[in-house]
């Protein structure tokens, strides 16, 4: 097996989608008249059509990255569609064997892909299970929660060496990206579980070591429409060689629909679409007819930040390397971690027995700025999301402990005026805080004292009376912070606003 496509992004797939919709038009239009008005192609217009068949099925091969394609069987389909433009001639005999062939072959996979169990045959069907790898990376839990509470989703457990109270997720397997692959601690899931085993991902089985038919049936839910036009494209132009009788004008009638018909629906889909290179990604998915909010932060090369709708589904890079999303406290929405590889690629979502996948393009430019699998990482992503919904770029410095956050905290131990328990998580702004309220404490006389009756709160589960200023709800009683709640829950429904959302909207706005 070997990747068909290959093409330089963004210019390339540009290219790449101005060709099939020349070309779909173009063959299209041609079938569909033809149906309708039985008269003898010229010969310029046959070779032109059977030219632009053939220029539209290898531009939708390379669209639809046909991985799971043998290398002969990418050979033979290039040759069906090179041939019939060279040949001189009518060839009806030929043209209406190798139309038959096409269709035939288009309908016996079309028919086993439709009957096939969703997932797939390969290996972990579609799910993370121990010893199935990433085709692309990697895929890890936020925090290494366990989503007992993930519901049914296609997914498997998170990843071998997950965090304890005090240990940030320890990826097995997975890529170590400098500064920040240790990190202590991790977001607080709500009802998350320590997970001391789980999927590994450095052995098992890979799309390249499946069968073809596993394969294609772990492919993108893109890969159907994308052989509809294949089919369509090939069958068109061999249609070209016979004369118009009446059944080949009915038959390159329906060729011309199949064009119009897949090209809807990949058009429809979003498959077609690249998304900003390099920036967050705020998308909106259909998974077993409801929709699903995606958010992804930074959508750079690497580790990336996944926030989904509150539906229990399963994320990743390929169709055997998801994990459940769960959830996060303080935070809306359910999250994961997901590793993406440079340039366009997909997005996997599985849940309610049905899956999909979501266009992605992290460009070639790595993140410089902090892991985001720090336990400030959601927090930051709430940032990210309301600068984009602004009319902003996402790309926002993680969050630091500004001189505001450092008087308020200074406020709040005076005001606790006794002694009092800190909180805090392993983020460098928690850290940052403690220091600071432990600095004032001492100044006031105050002791720090764990059994302390009142709690100041820097990270993690932002429960109790007395909270960190990004933890604290937000002030929603101005005009321009509500229309901040307003725009998100029309953007992300199951998004909650944050402090952190907040201040980005405000300072973007």
């Amino acid at each position: 097996m070997h990747d068909h496509g290959s093409v330089g992004l963004p210019l390339g797939f540009t290219l790449l989608r101005l060709l099939l919709l020349g070309s779909v038009t173009l063959v299209a239009a041609w079938s569909l008249l033809r149906a309708a008005v039985p008269a003898e192609p010229g010969r310029r217009a046959r070779r032109a059509v059977a030219g632009a068949a053939t220029l539209g099925g290898i531009a939708a091969l390379l669209a639809a990255d046909a991985r799971w394609m043998p290398d002969q069987a990418a050979v033979a389909v290039i040759a069906l569609l090179v041939l019939p433009p060279v040949l001189r001639g009518p060839r009806p005999v030929l043209g209406w064997c190798a139309t038959a062939g096409v269709t035939a072959v288009a309908l016996a996979v079309g028919v086993a892909a439709t009957r096939a169990p969703a997932g797939g045959t390969a290996a972990g069907g579609g799910t993370a299970a121990a010893g199935a790898p990433a085709a692309t990376g990697a895929v890890a839990d936020v925090g290494g929660g366990s989503g007992q509470d993930g519901g049914d989703v296609a997914g498997g457990s998170g990843l071998a060496g997950g965090p304890g109270a005090a240990g940030g997720p320890e990826l097995a397997g997975g890529p170590d990206p400098a500064d920040g692959s240790g990190l202590a601690g991790g977001p607080d899931l709500a009802g998350g579980s320590d997970l001391t085993s789980g999927s590994d991902l450095t052995s098992g089985s890979d799309l390249a070591t499946a069968s073809p038919l596993d394969a294609l049936l772990s492919s993108p839910p893109s890969t159907l429409p994308y052989l509809a036009l294949i089919a369509a494209f090939a069958g068109a132009s061999w249609l070209a060689l016979c004369p118009p009788t009446r059944a080949a004008r009915v038959v390159g009638g329906v060729f011309g629909a199949v064009l119009l018909a897949a090209l809807g629906h990949v058009t429809a889909s979003g498959w077609l679409v690249s998304p900003p290179a390099g920036d967050p990604l705020l998308a909106r998915a259909g998974l077993g007819g409801a929709p699903v909010d995606v958010l992804v932060v930074p959508h750079m090369p690497g580790w990336n930040l996944v926030q989904t709708s509150d539906a229990a589904v399963a994320v990743g890079n390929a169709p055997t390397a998801l994990t459940p999303t769960t959830p996060v406290a303080g935070q809306g929405g359910r999250w994961a971690l997901v590793w993406l590889p440079e340039g366009r690629g997909e997005l996997w979502l599985a849940g309610a027995g049905a899956r999909t996948t979501v266009v992605v393009d992290t460009g070639t430019t790595a993140w410089t700025g902090r892991d985001v699998r720090g336990p400030d990482g959601p927090d930051y992503a709430s940032a990210v999301l309301a600068a984009r919904l602004a009319g902003g770029r996402g790309d926002l410095p993680l969050p630091e402990l500004s001189d505001e956050d450092a008087r308020a905290l200074r406020a709040e131990v005076a005001a606790i005026g006794g002694a009092l328990a800190v909180r805090a998580d392993a983020s460098p702004r928690a850290a940052e805080a403690e220091a600071v309220a432990r600095a004032e404490a001492d100044r006031l006389g105050v002791p720090v004292d764990p059994a302390a009756p009142r709690t100041l709160v820097l990270g993690g589960e932002p429960t109790g009376d007395h909270l960190a200023p990004w933890l604290a709800p937000p002030d929603l009683s101005t005009p321009r912070a509500r229309r901040y709640a307003t725009v998100l829950a029309e953007a992300f429904p199951d998004a909650r606003p944050t402090t952190s959302g907040l201040r980005a909207w405000l300072a973007t706005t």
